[in-house]
């Protein structure tokens, strides 16, 4: 239904209108609420850090070379947000100065020194000594991809807690440990060559 358009001469002035001239209001809102625009206009900002991690390792999985700390943010001043240890895949995300911005299969998000990742390659070979499932995650709950049977020798290409990251006829995923969990346990599904 249209509605008539009705002509005003005059404008209600209100706000901070009354006493200053004819002027733009610029704002910024995000799913959170109004964002500061100044870092969006401001002139005199610094340039950015030159980024010197390797580019190749964005969006691709990873394993770390050696025991080392998980940072709130990068810079060796950062707080830590936990220890991670040889071996462990994580996910490269973002790359800032020589730092890594990481996501570790627990979906925990900090940031690595880019010297201690490295691709994923073969670290030796385990023997499963029960069958057992190919997991999607490093978690009890995770996806079954495939079964692996028991007696079968599968690379291990890297470890998340009590899970083996490893290949199986071309597919990749996890195993579980369960050796590796807690002194409650009692049968280990694998075994290392």
């Amino acid at each position: 239904m249209l509605q008539p358009v009705i002509r005003l001469d005059s404008w209600v002035i209100q706000g901070n209108a009354k006493n200053t001239p004819t002027h733009l209001h610029f704002g910024l809102y995000a799913s959170g609420g109004a964002v500061d625009p100044l870092p969006f206009v401001n002139q005199n900002r610094p340039e950015p850090v030159a980024i010197n991690a390797g580019l190749s390792q964005l969006k691709q999985y990873v394993r770390c070379n050696m025991s080392t700390v998980l940072n709130n943010t990068a810079g060796n001043d950062a707080s830590k947000i936990s220890t991670i240890q040889k071996n462990t895949i994580v996910q490269v995300k973002a790359a800032t100065g020589k730092w890594y911005k990481v996501l570790l299969p627990d979906e925990t998000q900090g940031y690595l020194p880019a010297d201690v990742v490295g691709i994923i390659d073969v670290i030796r070979t385990i023997k499963v000594t029960d069958d057992c499932a190919l997991l999607d995650k490093p978690d009890s709950i995770a996806s079954m991809k495939s079964l692996i049977s028991k007696g079968s020798k599968v690379p291990m290409l890297g470890m998340f807690g009590s899970y083996y990251y490893v290949e199986m006829s071309g597919e990749r995923g996890w195993i579980e440990d369960k050796g590796r969990q807690s002194w409650r346990v009692n049968r280990i599904i694998v075994s290392i060559l």
